[in-house]
């Protein structure tokens, strides 16, 4: 069943036009991997991307974010409001999804680098790309005001290519086949687990230069909803639409790990790209961990609706 995004939005006129895209349409199936660098398949997505009307950034990154102590932002959050989290120029940063649901990305610097921490808030996805691009240029990332698989398409203001969220591949532009660098370690928890771990943490601050609702969500009951509101190229009935999977890509192949079973599970083992993995479940951040057995590496692993990890690696493997 598809959901018109009316019956999530409840915005202002201004604000709605900022929210909205309108991609309509199916495509006709074809063979996905997780790398999916190949010219006529990237030819495919990036005629598949479609515009509702906004500008870019007519969805407003926050370009110079300020942060609040943990004390002063539990004035404003709740220990079950939702934040992704993670560790940056040695310093543990919170940043609640009431904040960025209005916003998509924040831009921000970690060892005089640009970073950037992304949220979609269609796929439930929040990943943390390096703002060096594949040719060593440094930029910041806007809001396109697009969608590709219902999944927020980032634009890069060095050289203003497209680069869908989930796929982390340039799919027009000067970087077209190019890949952005993912950074491991960002988890999604809640902020009450998030500050017991990390009582002397920053979190983001409302006090961003814009005038929005924090603390509510445009989207309204979206996430526990059935239906997506916009179309994908892939589906698959194995699980609920916005049942939340861990995504894992490595060396060219795809994991999905489905979150609620493996919190029972708490550790196992797994196959990906040719490379045997641990999977482990953080009880502290109710969070799911991915290392590379040979060399305990990290690996990105993140959150995601199954509906929308499976449109973009219809050929992922799924750990039971």
């Amino acid at each position: 069943m598809k959901l018109r995004r009316r019956d999530f939005l409840a915005l202002s006129a201004g604000a709605l036009a900022a929210q909205a895209c309108g991609a309509t349409g199916g495509a006709p199936p074809s063979t996905g991997s997780a790398s999916g660098g190949a010219p006529d398949e990237l030819d495919v997505i990036s005629g598949l991307i479609q515009s509702g009307g906004p500008p870019p950034d007519g969805i407003p990154p926050i370009e110079k974010p300020r942060y609040v102590s943990i004390r002063e932002a539990s004035e404003i959050w709740r220990d079950d409001d939702v934040v992704d989290a993670l560790i940056l120029d040695g310093q543990a940063r919170a940043y609640p999804r009431m904040i960025t649901v209005w916003h998509e990305i924040v831009n921000e610097t970690a060892g005089g680098k640009p970073v950037s921490i992304t949220y979609c808030p269609l796929t439930g996805s929040a990943l943390v790309f390096s703002g060096v691009l594949p040719d060593g240029t440094t930029t910041t990332f806007g809001t396109s005001g697009q969608l590709y698989n219902s999944n927020l398409v980032m634009y890069d203001r060095a050289t203003n290519s497209f680069w869908p969220q989930l796929f982390g591949t340039a799919v027009r532009g000067t970087h077209k086949g190019q890949r952005l660098e993912e950074l491991p370690g960002a988890v999604t928890t809640t902020f009450g687990r998030w500050k017991a771990k990390h009582p002397d943490g920053l979190v983001l601050s409302t006090d961003t230069g814009h005038a929005r609702s924090y603390g509510t969500s445009p989207y309204g009951s979206y996430d526990t909803q059935e239906g997506t509101i916009f179309p994908v190229r892939f589906e698959d009935d194995r699980y609920p639409q916005k049942k939340v999977v861990v995504g894992v890509r490595w060396n060219g192949a795809a994991l999905a790990i489905p979150k609620e079973e493996h919190r029972r599970r708490r550790e196992a083992s797994a196959e990906v790209g040719g490379s045997s993995v641990v999977v482990l479940y953080d009880e502290e951040l109710d969070a799911v961990r991915v290392l590379d057995r040979a060399t305990t590496e990290p690996l990105v692993a993140y959150d995601v609706m199954w509906f929308a990890w499976v449109a973009f690696y219809p050929d992922t493997e799924v750990l039971t």
